[in-house]
């Protein structure tokens, strides 16, 4: 309630016993809304800052001590009154308006919650300069007149414990900043079902620190909303997640068939057979099975592609089998850290800003490539395209960064970033990252495919070449089976 037309008697009273006979040297705006006033005294050294805020959320009367002009971004305000004596601050009755009074001029405080609070330059009643919409201000009346004293909602709950909470208010001479559910308010008196957080002799102590402890709660309230919805979204993506692993696992191990039918496959009569889609055969158990073919290979690569299926099913099972407690625990932290922030409403600043960091963190954008994190820090960046393979080796990859390609293959372009950068990697990062490669190649269903690797300073472009081609002036060759690595 530090609009209220009640705190602004009070306020109005603490003004002019504070500027009354002051000569005003300085008015000017440098925060939007906020109009400041310096008023030098005659009796002392340091001046009286008052700030006039419109703000429809925080707008209020405040006194300020060493307050310094900005250098940038700050405008002189009501010239008229520069140089002039203040006679006195008052306020309209039942209104929230203060007005400073000087000998022709009045400078009206109108502290309306909507878009008409403003602060104007009144010369009798007619309008000569305002911090808000001057060109259609200037030259109109305005005639404050007072008008019963309206209570809210607050007051008027106190009605029920105090016979005049009116004449109780008007009579306060103590502030009160009190506090209930997480909400904070600034009072004239004690309000029932409310906790009194501080209590002064200065009101316009109590209302800064209102103001103040209002700002905290938005900003607390928007981490809050920040990291909930944060928490949140990546809690049902875990949940989905641990849906589809477990649905995968319960569908039990393909590799074991996918192994039964590569057998029978090398036992077919005619293993050179090709221009078949479907076979029929009959197992070990006496059952006859149809075995879906691939009509471009004969039987006896169609069995080796059966086994290749099982191989990966195999690596799949597994790589379910550690992921899978994984996910379920990073599950239990998430929930975890949603039910601490559902009894947690405030924080420090520094726990707010080490909170937006952290959510921001876990929500950048999605690299533009695909990318895997392999053994002993090494990072594996991979092109989706051959526009996003122009971009990866030409722009984003270090001279010292090794590439990859499958040999003689269409495919991505694959870059390996990680340790010194001066020392060759490890034999083992060189396969992870080739067979990488060749998995995001022509190449995947090869048993074994070549793969050329080289520093990226050794890959150019030359002028005029394809979208995503390259030349190599130098290369050397390592063999490995495509592949994804397995994650843990």
């Amino acid at each position: 309630m530090i609009r209220h037309a009640l705190t602004l008697e009070h306020v109005a009273r603490a003004l002019s016993a504070l500027c009354c006979g002051c000569v005003v040297t300085e008015a000017w705006t440098q925060l939007k809304g906020a109009c400041l006033l310096r008023f030098e005294h005659t009796d002392r050294d340091e001046p009286t800052i008052v700030c006039i805020d419109t703000d429809k959320d925080f707008g209020a009367v405040t006194v300020r001590d060493n307050v310094q002009r900005a250098r940038r971004n700050s405008f002189d305000l009501f010239r008229d009154i520069i140089g002039l004596q203040c006679t006195g601050v008052t306020s309209i009755t039942g209104d929230r308006v203060l007005i400073f009074r000087f000998e022709d001029f009045q400078l009206c405080a109108m502290l309306f919650t909507g878009v008409k609070a403003n602060v104007v330059l009144l010369r009798n009643n007619t309008v000569i300069d305002a911090m808000h919409g001057k060109k259609l201000l200037v030259e109109t009346q305005m005639d404050f007149t007072e008008s019963p004293i309206v209570l809210g909602r607050y007051y008027t709950k106190e009605t029920e414990f105090r016979s005049d909470v009116i004449k109780d208010c008007r009579r306060s001479e103590e502030y009160y900043v009190l506090e209930n559910g997480g909400a904070v308010l600034f009072s004239l008196l004690p309000l029932h079902g409310w906790t009194i957080k501080h209590r002064t002799l200065d009101i316009f102590d109590a209302i800064g620190l209102t103001i103040s402890r209002r700002r905290n709660l938005t900003k607390n309230l928007a981490v809050h909303t920040l990291i909930d919805k944060s928490l949140n979204r990546e809690r049902q993506k875990l949940e989905r997640s641990i849906a589809a692993m477990k649905r995968e696992l319960e569908s039990g191990n393909k590799a074991d068939e996918q192994r039964r039918i590569g057998h029978l496959l090398l036992s077919f009569e005619n293993p050179a057979q090709t221009g078949t889609d479907r076979i029929s055969m009959t197992d070990w158990n006496g059952e006859t099975i149809i075995v879906e073919t691939d009509p471009n290979k004969t039987v006896i690569e169609n069995s080796q592609m059966y086994f290749e299926k099982a191989r990966k099913s195999e690596a799949a099972l597994k790589d379910l089998q550690h992921r899978l407690p994984a996910t379920e625990k990073r599950l239990k932290e998430v929930c975890s850290e949603i039910e601490r922030m559902e009894h947690t409403t405030e924080f420090t600043a520094r726990e707010r800003m080490t909170l937006e960091r952290d959510v921001t963190s876990k929500h950048k954008p999605e690299s533009p490539y695909r990318v895997f994190e392999i053994d002993e820090g090494y990072t594996v960046y991979v092109g989706r395209n051959a526009a996003n393979n122009d971009e990866l080796t030409m722009r984003f990859a270090k001279q010292n960064d090794w590439w990859f390609h499958a040999r003689g293959e269409s495919g991505s372009h694959v870059v390996l970033r990680g340790g010194t950068g001066k020392e060759k990697p490890p034999k083992r990062i060189l396969e992870r990252a080739a067979e990488i490669a060749a998995w995001y190649s022509g190449s995947r269903n090869a048993t074994w495919t070549p793969v050329v690797y080289t520093q990226r300073k050794n890959v150019r472009k030359p002028k005029g070449a394809n979208v995503g081609a390259v030349v190599l002036d130098r290369e050397e060759v390592i063999m490995v089976k495509p592949g994804l690595p397995v994650t843990s």
